[in-house]
């Protein structure tokens, strides 16, 4: 390199530009103003990029780290350009605008942790409405969940329901819904498709002509949509299409008018098939693909959207339909019924400009168009004598004509036509054409007659509504639905099926607003944050408990430990000094410490007694109200994704697998036989078994005296005291380890998959299988004397190993206490070990042992929805997905947190200076995913997420890394 070249490359620590040389790319502030040339390869990938689940219930929280990428090759010795990296999270494996994926904050570190999943739920609040043309059943996205109310034709699951009822078997959150005659299909925030109702003709799409009636069935074959993820989907009478962000079309059921889209074919269809067009014949899609499709009863519609060059289609080429065509629905192609060949509309009016939306009915086709001024930017084409063309008459239009109005009428964002009526919105305002012998154009004041009618004056919704703006409405039979941004839904017309959800058969001119539980669901503000629960870790062999309760951390009861200075807490009382952005929580006998993932505080925070130095802060101070941050620095560079404690010390786990603990290093806890204590984390050298690919820790957990790690290619290790089979290994023969013991499985239950979930305490662990066949069965092994191995006895495993659970549960997650253990699922909670007193929640007083699985009594509780429990050393709590907390068991040092000694035979809700804990609010999360606050959600832990980062140089703006993905 020559001097004058080294000189500029010496300036990069000023931070700068990038600029081209013969030698290479150099960053320097000396020549911002030169020309920056490069591609997207030009810098380097960064290296071992990883997601990983993390938070607490894991999988809450997604941490994505990488190693910093060298870029040598561009600067001199010495100079660090300053990187910014910027990730973004899919829930579909697709990073296209159309998918919408979410950014995560930019970090010009090597990691970044994505904590928010999302909005939360109400059962009050309508996100997507979905009616059939000719039908009367209507369908609606109300708090994530499908609910049907009204007639759905030849159904005797869906006949004059009169309020919102739900549809069974969609196992995550919902985003679209679509209707046909007598089925409907939901669109999932994965993209996946759930179809529901009658299957004659193969419109579930499941492979099957067996109807589902209200549990939906999920669709057969997506393989056919490239696996590019769906974006839309719609149903006609007896079939039903669904879209890619990447605009491949699929469709499934009859196929008696080509509606199919199949290559010149009429036969049904009982899985996906997608679109294609014969040999010979020209292909409408080819340049210009397709952005946003709708079913009609006998056929389909799409718009195009620009070629890969950014080119947008021309009039005649922006609108292309298939299927029937027996009054004008292809515009002015020959009249025949069977068109399986999708055919351009040609727009000999002009008003096919800047199309937005298409809605196609029975016999009429009508779209958004960007008109302005004077003229209704609305468009309608083909006929049937049903008035839906909107001049009055029962016309048939070879060509989309622009749309006849009483007034000046433009700027609509909305668009529906049903089987008699057509309407569309701006703001909060709507207007109607076609028929009104029930009222459904909205207008109030007496029914019309079997006329036609052209767009009237503008009218609004709900006085109750206020001013919300129409953000979705649908149509069908009579009756007409608009749902608003937020969320608030109104239906008008004819009532005589139920069809405007108010309990009656009343129809009504006006918008009335649909009710749930006998509620109006009117737009709502966002809701003012409640406190709510998030974490709760009980003691280590203690009393003690502390929880995460409106981002505020709180403990209550006392400590075992002889001379400990934490004083008695009867009910929930902060702590102070903990930042926000809390993802877990552990808890020692008289210690707690919180793992804060990303922003300024990023760290681990402790709080409690320190005669160890389990704080981590370099003293052995106590800090018994208030919080310090954990002296890390034996952790930089690295992204600390797990947290554990035990009785006196704690440790944490990284990304890349190295471990490190602090506090009391009895019986070698640390994986170390030194120190004794420390009071700042040491870097833990726990031997061959966590070594290499295979053996990279992944997950740990601290019981009292030892700890154990997850190996990446499957199976535990353990280390620390090696007493009451601590270990569970059959050759450990009661002695302390600081190398890590490779838990005895001789039978294979843990596989070559890392566990799902870990839990110990005193002296027992406990595991989740995420191998087949064994997923989420519970395996444990250590001490047996209470019970806590499950396994229908007290007597000690002989040899040492993991002991099968005497249950043929399956669990979510899994904690452990000295005298109890207790698996989880959403729905349910089952204890098992010593019951007295009560402590495993069951009722009753029976101090009887409970040496099986069984079920914990709370209907409030459980309603709620489980998202993580913890047990102590004769007590447990639970938080639920609506925020409760719940404790049950020993009160005797109030570990219940009610202001008294009284044991709790059942769970009962949790005491604070806030109030009661009990949950009761109406927001709510699904997917497993839990509430951060009452307003937002976490991740769920049982999705998969996908990932994809680059990153950037400071003032080197033409240049960039390549794109890199991952997967969680």
């Amino acid at each position: 390199m020559s001097r004058r070249l080294a000189a500029l490359v010496a300036l990069v620590a000023v931070g700068g530009s990038a600029v081209v040389v013969s030698s290479g790319a150099y960053f320097t502030s000396a020549l911002t103003t030169a020309a920056q040339t490069g591609t997207l390869t030009t810098l380097p990938s960064v290296a071992d990029l990883t997601a990983t689940k993390s938070g607490s219930p894991t999988g809450t929280t997604t941490t994505v780290a990488w190693t910093a990428p060298s870029l040598s090759a561009f600067t001199a010795a010495g100079a660090t350009p300053t990187t910014t990296a910027t990730v973004q999270r899919s829930s579909v494996n697709d990073f296209s605008s159309a998918s919408s994926p979410v950014t995560l904050p930019t970090t010009n570190g090597t990691s970044v942790v994505d904590t928010t999943g999302g909005s939360s739920l109400s059962g009050s609040e309508v996100s997507a409405v979905g009616m059939s043309d000719d039908g009367a059943g209507v369908f609606a996205v109300i708090g994530g969940k499908v609910f049907g109310w009204g007639s759905h034709a030849n159904t005797s699951w869906l006949t004059q329901v009169l309020t919102p009822t739900a549809v069974a078997g969609i196992p995550e959150e919902v985003t679209q819904v679509t209707v046909g005659l007598e089925h409907g299909c939901a669109l999932t925030v994965t993209g996946r498709v759930f179809c529901f109702g009658n299957n004659g003709n193969g419109q579930l799409g499941n492979n099957s002509t067996t109807a589902a009636g209200g549990t939906a069935v999920e669709i057969n074959a997506y393989t056919v949509f490239n696996n590019e993820p769906i974006i839309q989907i719609t149903a006609g009478e007896y079939f039903t299409c669904a879209l890619t962000s990447k605009g491949t079309i699929g469709c499934w059921g009859l196929n008696n008018y080509g509606q199919l889209g199949v290559a010149a074919s009429t036969t049904q269809s009982l899985v996906p098939v997608k679109l294609t067009v014969p040999s010979g014949q020209t292909d409408v899609f080819a340049t210009y693909k397709p952005i946003q499709v709708d079913a009609g009863p006998w056929g389909m519609c799409a718009i195009k959207g620009p070629s890969s060059s950014g080119t947008a289609p021309g009039n005649n080429e922006v609108v292309a339909c298939w299927g029937r065509n027996n009054w004008n629905q292809l515009g002015n192609q020959t009249i025949r019924d069977v068109n399986p060949v999708p055919v351009n509309i040609q727009d000999n009016n002009t008003v096919l400009t800047g199309v937005t939306k298409v809605q196609v009915a029975h016999g009429v086709t009508c779209v958004l168009n960007d008109k302005t001024g004077t003229l209704a930017n609305v468009a309608c084409w083909g006929g049937g004598g049903l008035g839906l063309l909107g001049d009055g008459a029962a016309s048939t239009y070879a060509y989309p004509t622009q749309l006849q109005t009483t007034e000046t009428q433009t700027g609509f964002t909305n668009l529906t036509v049903g089987g008699d009526t057509a309407c569309a919105s701006r703001g909060n305002a709507y207007t109607c054409w076609g028929q009104n012998q029930s009222g459904q154009l909205g207008r109030g004041g007496s029914l019309g007659v079997n006329g036609f009618y052209k767009a009237g004056p503008m009218n609004t919704t709900p006085s109750s509504f206020g001013s919300d703006p129409i953000k979705a409405m649908a149509s069908n039979h009579n009756t007409n639905c608009v749902v608003t941004v937020k969320k608030g839904m109104a239906c008008w017309g004819n009532g005589s099926s139920g069809n405007l959800a108010r309990g009656n058969t009343t129809s009504s001119s006006t918008p009335l607003p649909i009710q749930v539980n006998s509620l109006d669901v009117v737009p709502v503000d966002t809701p003012a944050l409640t406190p709510i629960a998030t974490q709760v870790a009980a003691g280590s062999d203690a009393y003690v408990t502390y929880a995460v309760v409106g981002g505020t951390v709180y403990y209550w009861g006392t400590t075992a430990e002889t001379g400990s200075t934490l004083t008695t807490k009867t009910t929930a009382t902060a702590v102070t000094g903990f930042p926000d952005g809390i993802t877990q929580l552990v808890t020692g006998e008289q210690h707690a410490c919180a793992l804060v993932p990303s922003g300024t505080s990023k760290g681990i925070w402790c709080t409690g007694g320190n005669r160890y130095g389990q704080l981590g802060d370099g003293t052995t101070v106590d800090k018994l109200t208030s919080a310090v941050k954990v002296n890390d620095a034996v952790f930089a560079g690295k992204t600390i994704v797990k947290i554990t404690a035990g009785r006196q010390f704690n440790c944490a786990l990284t990304s890349d697998g190295t471990i490190g603990c602090w506090g009391l290093n009895s019986n070698f806890s640390f994986g170390l036989t030194t120190p004794a204590s420390s009071s700042t984390p040491l870097i833990a050298s726990p031997g061959s078994e966590l070594s290499g690919a295979s053996g990279k820790a992944v997950d740990i957990v601290a019981g009292s005296l030892h700890v154990c790690a997850a190996r990446a290619g499957g199976g535990i290790a353990c280390w620390g005291s090696g007493a009451s089979n601590r270990l569970g290994a059959a050759n450990s023969s009661g002695n302390d380890s600081a190398t890590a013991i490779r838990v005895s499985d001789p039978s294979n239950f843990f596989g070559t998959t890392p566990v799902k979930m870990m839990a110990a305490d005193w002296y027992n662990t406990c595991a989740i299988s995420a191998s087949a066949p064994n997923v989420g069965k519970v395996y444990c092994w250590g001490d047996n004397r209470w019970g806590v191995l499950g396994t229908g006895t007290k007597t000690d495993p002989s040899p040492a190993g993991v002991l099968t659970l005497a249950s043929s549960g399956t669990y979510s997650g899994i904690t452990v206490g000295t005298r109890l253990a207790c698996g989880w699922r959403t729905d349910a909670i089952d204890c098992w070990g010593t019951n007295d007193n009560g402590w495993l929640g069951r009722g009753g007083s029976a101090n009887s042992n409970a040496l099986t699985a069984g079920a914990v009594v709370s209907p409030t509780m459980l309603g709620q929805g489980i998202t993580s429990v913890s047990a102590g050393w004769v007590h447990a709590c639970a938080v639920t997905a609506k925020g409760g907390l719940f404790c049950w068991g020993s009160g005797a040092n109030y570990q219940t947190s009610q202001g008294n000694t009284t044991d709790q035979f059942n769970p009962i809700a949790v005491r604070t200076s806030s109030g009661v804990l009990s949950g009761g609010g109406t927001r709510y999360c699904l997917d497993g995913a839990a509430l951060i606050d009452s307003n937002t959600c976490s991740l769920s832990p049982n999705r998969t997420y996908y990932y994809q980062m680059r990153y950037t140089v400071a003032g080197a703006d033409n240049w960039l890394s390549p794109l890199q993905s991952v997967t969680r």
